[in-house]
């Protein structure tokens, strides 16, 4: 099985002020790590935790076993 491909767009669209973006970000070999209970709420504290500092809005996320879109 051959990894994922990496995909990013030009950086300066992610500079944009006031731009609404939508993410994914699917686990490696999309192997089922987004089921465990403790690993998610940290994952919920980055969220909030980079909201603060860098001001942003979090409309949505939504964790899945092997992805999670934000």
């Amino acid at each position: 099985m051959k990894p994922p491909k990496k995909v990013h767009l030009d950086p300066s669209l992610y500079q944009v002020p006031g731009s609404v973006y939508f993410f994914t970000i699917v686990s490696n070999f999309k192997k089922p790590y987004f089921v465990n209970e403790d690993l998610n709420n940290e994952i919920i504290d980055c969220f909030k935790t980079e909201r603060e500092r860098i001001e942003c809005k979090i409309y949505v996320y939504c964790l899945m076993p092997d992805h999670l879109l934000c």
